[in-house]
């Protein structure tokens, strides 16, 4: 367990109960998730899973245990894109999606709560549960029970503190993005790729541009409530086959921009002259987590790199960057 996979737990909560606040309130509606629901099925083996390697104090095991049921949340909320269904009109499918995983992430809080209990209380506030009811848990309470209807829920706020409980120093290419930004008028110093807001994300779709045979047009999850529309100029060397459900590399705080008629909010990362090929993100990446440079420190990115000051960050920093003999993205020599 490290504070870099515990992301995956506050991306899901907040995936979920952002996108519910808006569409039926602060509070939870009725709802009952059927039996036959996979989140339920990897809830059951997470716990048991979990209790198995509480009882041989096996920490770190037990956190991996219930941080594999955050993952497949985080994949679930992928696959049946809730946003969408809300477009549809579907708001009822939308809503079964989002309750299902905050029934998931309550039954992560549960079995993550004897090692770290002060985020596990953060996730049942959130979830509307006074501290007395997280004080009184027991380990029954990791069966699926779904949310109760009527319970008020707060304002979602992040959750995670950075802790480190032992990742292995190979493991440290991707982390969190850090809760607060700086920008350079508050660090004058700081080092050009820290105030870039490299992340990885999942394109959830893409087509060709109505009006340009050279560019793609890709709907982007990148974490946040709703996915990212970005253009990029992959047409001529990437099938499009080849970018439904693949993860990549996003530069996020660009300036959005308009490209032949549709504003580009994002960049995807690719690599190449005459061949192009996007940047491979880590297996096992989250969704929204944000890519570092080993030997730097956590980025603390600009808001948005607007003026013509903070535009030139970004020219210097792809000065910087390059592919070393193995193929591997590096900036300034350093992978």
């Amino acid at each position: 367990l490290n504070a870099d996979l515990a992301n995956d737990v506050g991306n899901l909560l907040q995936r979920s109960l952002k996108p519910l606040m808006k569409h039926v309130g602060s509070s939870f509606p009725a709802h009952v998730t059927p039996k036959e629901n996979p989140l339920r099925e990897i809830a059951a083996s997470a716990a048991e899973k979990s209790a198995a390697a509480y009882e041989k104090m096996d920490f770190r095991g037990a956190g991996e245990a219930a941080l594999e049921l955050a993952r497949v949340g985080n994949k679930y909320i992928d696959d049946k894109a809730p946003w969408t269904l809300f477009k549809e009109g579907k708001v009822d499918e939308g809503v079964a999606v989002l309750m299902a995983c905050m029934e998931a992430t309550r039954i992560v809080a549960v079995l993550l709560s004897p090692m770290v209990p002060e985020v596990a209380g953060k996730i049942y506030h959130q979830l509307g549960f006074s501290a007395e009811e997280f004080k009184s848990l027991q380990w029954s309470d990791a069966e699926w029970r779904d949310l109760p209807e009527g319970q008020a829920f707060p304002e979602p706020a992040g959750i995670f503190n950075r802790i480190d409980l032992g990742l292995k120093e190979e493991d440290k290419k991707i982390k969190p993005a850090p809760k607060q930004k700086q920008t350079q008028q508050q660090v004058p110093d700081v080092e050009d790729i820290l105030r870039v807001d490299m992340r990885v994300g999942k394109i959830l779709k893409a087509e060709k541009h109505p009006d340009a045979d050279s560019l793609y047009v890709e709907q982007i999850d990148l974490g946040e409530e709703q996915p990212r529309t970005v253009v990029s100029g992959l047409a001529k060397y990437i099938p499009l086959e080849e970018l439904e459900g693949k993860k990549v590399a996003v530069m996020c705080n660009l300036k959005p921009s308009k490209m032949r008629g549709i504003v580009s909010e994002a960049m995807v990362l690719a690599a190449g002259t005459d061949t192009v090929e996007l940047l491979e993100v880590p297996e096992g990446a989250a969704v929204g987590e944000q890519i570092t440079i080993e030997g730097y420190d956590a980025p603390t990115p600009d808001e948005m790199l607007k003026s013509k000051g903070q535009a030139k960050v970004w020219d210097r920093v792809v000065e910087k960057l390059a592919t070393d003999a193995g193929k591997v993205a590096c900036y300034d020599g350093k992978a």
